[in-house]
């Protein structure tokens, strides 16, 4: 049989999985375990077909929705937002011109209607303009890296290999924790843009993950315990 690795040198191997855990010290996850871990990971890299779930989610009716179903629903905001504005502009002279046509019983209602026009068009206008509400910016917030979601995944998983494989998992995933080295090991073969996480830096990310996401590494272990028959 073929070696998939042959024909694509992105995708990941149990053999190559495996090769992280031993680089550590015993007891390392069976051969099942890394193929998980190897499937999951092509999964991510596209190279496998995405989960039952995962097609469910993105095909339900409101994601699943076709372009002319989004498009009863929204609209272009600049788009309106400009012709409101062409609009509002223009009502002066409109209005200039059937200020004349008052003395006509068949035009009088012009002037009246534009005046109500410009009222109403001028209270609406930051309703137009901004529909979502103001853009207020977050003071001191900073953006997700690249690898961020990849982590919080292969964290989970290489955690639960490792419990499975009989490892006390740390209460803290610190720099120097067999977790943290070899969920590294995993998001650099991701080969993600910006994807390149020191060891520290993951780690800090990987703490504050658990402690606001509830999923620490008590957490992980019991979700082993929960996958043993």
């Amino acid at each position: 049989m073929k070696n998939p690795a042959a024909t694509n040198p992105l995708r990941v191997t149990s053999e190559e999985v495996l090769g992280w855990f031993r680089r550590h010290r015993q007891p390392w996850p069976s051969e099942p375990a890394c193929e998980a871990l190897a499937f999951k990971m092509n999964r991510m890299l596209r190279l496998e077909p995405p989960s039952a779930e995962f097609v469910k989610y993105h095909l339900s009716a409101e994601q699943g929705a076709s372009a002319e179903k989004l498009a009863e629903r929204w609209w272009d905001v600049d788009i309106v937002a400009d012709a409101a504005n062409l609009v509002l502009e223009a009502l002066p002279k409109l209005i200039g011109h059937w200020e004349k046509l008052q003395w006509s019983p068949e035009t009088a209602d012009g002037y009246r209607a534009l005046i109500d026009l410009q009222t109403a068009l001028s209270k609406a206008m930051p309703y137009i303009e901004a529909p979502f509400g103001e853009f207020e910016p977050l003071v001191g917030y900073k953006p997700p890296k690249t690898w961020h979601s990849a982590a919080m995944i292969l964290f989970v998983e290489v955690g639960k290999m490792l419990a499975g494989a009989g490892h006390q998992l740390p209460d803290t995933p610190s720099r120097n924790t067999i977790l943290v080295q070899i969920t590294r090991e995993a998001i650099l073969r991701l080969t993600i843009k910006d994807g390149r996480p020191e060891a520290p830096a993951l780690a800090q990310f990987l703490d504050r993950f658990g402690q606001r996401g509830g999923m620490t590494t008590k957490h992980i272990a019991g979700l082993c315990s929960q996958d043993r028959p």
